[in-house]
């Protein structure tokens, strides 16, 4: 109720930007009740510092103090009280700056974050297509080389063991061989290997079933 009662000499103090002064309960009072005591106001607008002109800072809020009726109007006490809201603007201002500096930093702190995961992901997907452009370089030199050698006059063992070498080192495999079917159909033999040739390469099951796939045309 005391709200209510001093709402409108409160809210022309935030209209006007000026203090507003009640040395009784007057027409600025908007509504009353029963038992109200007699009393008086200072209401004192609490103005933002951001603008250079005092007429066109913005209303940040009001100070309402209840006096004595009857009280006497005084400009010191108006001096010392315009000082008062404006040091509680700047402690509200600070307040505000503080705040929107936080939330700053925490977008700003998102902001790099997503930055690095995309500079992470931006990085792994050149060593990715690096890695691929060198790998077919690889290949399409490897291939070039193993044409050349096949198109020239070395002797066909020479030409298997460079086929069965760069082949190797292509896959990156340990073992690589070259199988010949037998005289009699019924396998493989190797024919040139590279790397660890100790017995056959591959069982013996794997090149009867695949002598027999040939022999049937599959």
């Amino acid at each position: 109720r005391a709200g209510q009662a001093r709402r409108r000499i409160g809210g022309r103090a935030a209209a006007t930007g000026e203090i507003e002064f009640a040395a009784y309960i007057d027409e600025r009072h908007e509504t009353s009740y029963a038992g109200m005591a007699p009393h008086g106001h200072y209401c004192v607008p609490i103005l933002s510092s951001r603008a250079a002109h005092v007429s066109h800072r913005a209303v940040i809020g009001v100070i309402v103090l209840y006096l004595k009726a009857g009280h006497r109007r005084d400009v010191q006490e108006e001096t010392f009280l315009q000082a008062a809201a404006h040091t509680l603007a700047s402690m509200i201002e600070r307040g505000w700056a503080a705040e929107d500096l936080r939330r700053s930093e925490q977008r700003l702190r998102e902001l790099n974050r997503q930055l690095q995961e995309y500079n992470r992901t931006l990085e792994q997907r050149v060593v990715e297509r690096t890695h691929e452009i060198e790998r077919r370089r690889q290949v399409a030199e490897t291939l070039h080389d193993i044409l050349a050698v096949l198109n020239s006059n070395r002797p066909l063992d020479a030409v298997l063991e460079h086929t069965v070498t760069e082949a190797g080192r292509l896959l990156q495999s340990d073992v690589c061989a070259i199988y010949r079917l037998q005289d009699s159909g019924d396998g493989f033999e190797i024919q040139t290997a590279r790397g660890q040739t100790t017995g056959d390469t591959a069982a013996p099951h794997f090149t009867q079933e695949l002598a027999r796939m040939l022999r049937e045309g599959q």
